[in-house]
């Protein structure tokens, strides 16, 4: 298995720029609304398995409540499960945990191409980064900072394009996990521009379609509308009836071709 480039030391973009990830977390404090605050932590590899990790609520993984609203976070009845484009393999990710919803700095780096926000569920009150491959994953912070109850959970993610359904050795795609205190309330998609999250099932709409995809639609309208115009006047019929349905006169089956009468099928 080839590996792919290692990552420069300050963190890259998919369209190529570098990110001063010190200037950020000094943004993402100073914008900060809430009296306390746990600075994110420094990158930590998490290992990806099956195109995933988790946030989990003391260790509990009832897989079969996901709610696929979105194509990048699925919340389950307790935590939630965090959607990578690396099969199997580390990806990196911080962690930060506030009093009350905080400012977004980072939605005004537009390397992220997807940022989610999820309500999550603890009844423990430990709600912490997993890995199936790992367990509990060390250097990341308890995100249920004042015990069980719901939390909206933010996530800004990059990079899944990069190696998607593929195994590294080193990470190619970055996760900034953002937890507070909130009550429940609907998945918000502040940003989507990965392919990734469209190969989930039902999490998003599709794309807009492209005007050259909307001019081709409308002609073949007006082509289909143009040969019912020439069927309805063959047939005898108004084109411009309302609530035309087909005369089933005009088009009937033939009988059968009568049969030998010493036929039989083969047997």
């Amino acid at each position: 298995m080839t590996s792919p480039p290692k990552p420069p030391s300050t963190a890259h973009s998919r369209r190529g720029r570098l990110c001063d990830f010190t200037s950020l977390k000094s943004a993402y404090l100073e914008n900060s609304t809430s009296a306390g605050v746990e600075m994110p932590t420094d990158w930590v590899h998490v290992n990806a398995v099956n195109n995933e990790f988790g946030i989990l609520d003391s260790h509990a993984y009832p897989a079969d409540t996901s709610e696929y609203s979105n194509g990048l976070i699925f919340p389950m009845s307790v935590g939630a499960r965090i959607y990578t484009g690396t099969y199997s393999g580390p990806v990196r990710v911080q962690a930060s945990t506030h009093e009350s919803r905080p400012l977004q700095p980072m939605e005004l780096d537009s390397s992220w191409s997807a940022i989610v926000e999820v309500s999550v569920r603890s009844l423990s009150g430990v709600l912490r980064v997993a890995s199936e491959a790992d367990g509990l994953v060390d250097g990341l912070p308890n995100l249920s900072s004042v015990g069980s109850g719901w939390y909206r959970i933010r996530v800004c993610a990059r990079g899944r394009d990069n190696a998607f359904g593929q195994s590294w050795e080193e990470p190619v795609e970055d996760y900034v996990i953002t937890a507070w205190p909130e009550d429940q309330s609907p998945a918000a998609i502040i940003r989507f521009e990965d392919n990734t999250g469209r190969t989930v099932p039902n999490s998003l709409p599709p794309p807009a379609p492209s005007d050259a995809e909307r001019a081709a639609s409308d002609a073949e309208q007006k082509r289909r509308t143009a040969i019912r115009k020439l069927l309805l006047e063959a047939s005898g019929q108004a084109a411009d009836q309302p609530g035309w349905e087909p005369d089933d006169t005009l088009v009937r089956p033939q009988d059968p071709a009568p049969r030998p009468p010493e036929w039989r099928p083969d047997l």
